[in-house]
């Protein structure tokens, strides 16, 4: 009994640690990106960093590439307007994740 729970604990917990893996990860101070992991289409960083300089705000964006398409995830940090601004410029459409393993950015 006590082997069948450890496996079930052992087998949720991979399954945790495997849900967080974004293609995109980046992390905003002042509207500046101070950090970011993963592939940033350069047309969209531009824009990126414009909506920064005009609405400066602090938190992450994490972007998950599922079946049916990119996702965008953000902080609660994030303001609502900001978070409008930068789903309107993201290439949902030309989004394409490099391979497993390459970091750019």
């Amino acid at each position: 009994m006590l082997y069948a729970f450890l496996i079930i604990v052992l087998v949720v917990a991979c399954w945790i640690a495997a849900q967080d893996k974004p293609v995109l990860h980046v992390k905003f101070k002042g509207g500046v990106i101070v950090w970011s992991k993963g592939h940033f289409p350069q047309m969209f960083k531009h824009n990126v960093i414009e909506i920064g300089e005009v609405v400066p705000f602090d938190g992450e964006l994490r972007v998950y590439q599922k079946r049916s398409g990119p996702v965008l995830k953000f902080s609660s940090l994030v303001p609502m307007k900001v978070k409008q601004r930068i789903n309107n410029v993201f290439p949902h459409q030309g989004f394409v994740p490099d391979e497993e393993g390459k970091k750019m950015g």
